[in-house]
């Protein structure tokens, strides 16, 4: 995890990274996305071989499509995670090679009805809540501190498994201590 701003107090916003896990999954992919670019580019190559006449037409489509192959593909390769606490709201965003940002949930930590270590004795609790919306934003799943947020939302149920530091885990106890487990 990392840090990218803290301002102290309760009172300023506090933010913090957790980068996704370069697993053997990952590596794999990409191995794999360079193989495709590479046969993309050659099986280009080929049809200018065997067509003269298309020269002219690869010369210009084949650059934009490997870059738009690239832009498209490699980005989702690596992913991270913001967690972003401001004024009792807690804001999670995916972050996409570095650049796309998307939020994947924003409540008020008041609003949660339950804070808990993602683990075997808090498990129970968790399942039994029915969470019909759920999703991880974790460096993997065998991080060593996940802890699930449950709420409810216009009559619906999520669940958001975060990893959070010990600034976190605090701003998260200080604004909604009945909730926080752990």
């Amino acid at each position: 995890m990392e840090n990218n701003t803290s301002s102290g107090g309760f009172a300023f916003p506090y933010e913090t990274v957790v980068k996704g896990e370069r697993s053997a999954k990952v590596v794999a992919i990409r191995i794999a996305l360079i193989v495709f670019y590479t046969l993309w580019t050659l099986g280009n190559v080929a049809a200018v071989l065997l067509h003269h006449e298309l020269l002219g037409l690869i010369l210009i489509v084949l650059p934009l499509t490997l870059w738009l192959l690239i832009r498209l593909t490699w980005r989702r390769t690596f992913a991270e995670y913001e967690y972003s606490i401001f004024g009792g709201t807690i804001t999670v965003s995916r972050i996409l090679g570095g650049k796309s940002r998307r939020v994947l949930a924003e409540v008020g930590i008041r609003d949660l009805a339950l804070i808990a270590p993602y683990d075997d004795e808090h498990i129970a609790p968790i399942v039994n809540f029915g969470a019909k919306h759920k999703r991880f934003a974790v460096s993997s799943l065998n991080a060593p501190t996940i802890y699930a947020l449950l709420w409810k939302e216009d009559d619906e149920k999520y669940l958001l498994c975060i990893e959070p530091d010990e600034k976190t885990l605090e701003l998260l106890r200080y604004h909604n201590r009945s909730a926080f487990r752990g």
